[in-house]
Parts: C-alpha cells; sequence; structure tokens
C-alpha cells in the first residue's frame, strides 16, 4: 500500500493519520477490499519483543463489534510481519470475547494512570 492508499483505509472523508505514521517502517496498514472500498482492516506495529495489534474493525459489521472470524482474519495478516513473535492487543467487552473466541488469552487488568500534574 503506498502512504496515499493507507491515509484512506478508515471509513471516513477526514485523512486519520499523518505522513509520519504512515510512512514508519514498524507499523502496517492491513485491509481487505470489496469492490474497490475497504470493508476490514486492522493496524499492526512491530517492536522488538512482541506484534501490537490495534483498530480492527469492519464495515460490515451491524453491530460494529469484532467477531471472531474478523479478529482471526487479523491475526493472520499480523502474523506475516514475524511469525515468531507474540501477538497483544486491547480489547474490552464484546471485542474481548471475540478475541478469546479466536485464541486470544488475557494476561490480566489494564490500569490507566493519570497524573495531574502540569510539565
Amino acid at each position: 500500500m503506498n502512504v496515499d492508499e493507507r491515509a484512506i483505509l478508515a471509513a471516513t472523508t477526514n485523512r486519520m493519520f499523518n505522513d509520519a505514521m504512515l510512512s514508519r517502517p514498524d507499523v502496517w496498514f492491513f485491509g481487505s477490499k470489496k469492490h474497490g472500498e475497504y470493508e476490514a482492516g486492522c493496524i499492526v506495529n512491530r517492536s522488538a519483543g512482541c506484534i501490537g495489534i490495534s483498530n480492527i474493525f469492519s464495515k460490515t459489521e451491524s453491530d460494529r463489534s469484532v467477531s471472531s472470524t474478523l479478529f482471526g482474519q487479523a491475526t493472520a495478516a499480523a502474523s506475516s510481519v514475524d511469525p515468531l513473535l507474540p501477538i497483544v492487543g486491547y480489547e474490552s467487552g464484546e471485542d474481548l470475547e471475540s478475541a478469546k473466541s479466536a485464541g486470544y488469552s488475557t494476561v490480566g487488568d489494564l490500569r490507566i494512570l493519570l497524573s495531574h500534574v502540569e510539565c
């Protein structure tokens, strides 16, 4: 995918990602087209110890939740980056259940800390 094509992957008329993000060698945008439009996709990033998967989407899911089939397809795309690294991500609710159905397991609760100290 070229930079312009990667920028239009989102189902919106607004450009979602800047050139710096789209040009990173450690980030991949995967998508499947049907009739010339992206119907589903995900974003994958590679670090030294794992592959991160995020922004899994499908335009055809009626309730916008990620199905286990779609999660499996996104996992296959992520695995193509480096099949030896584990794949990690964050999901909740129905999407977490879909991830579990696709073979993922949870490792604990996520805690987000927010500091009110101004820098």
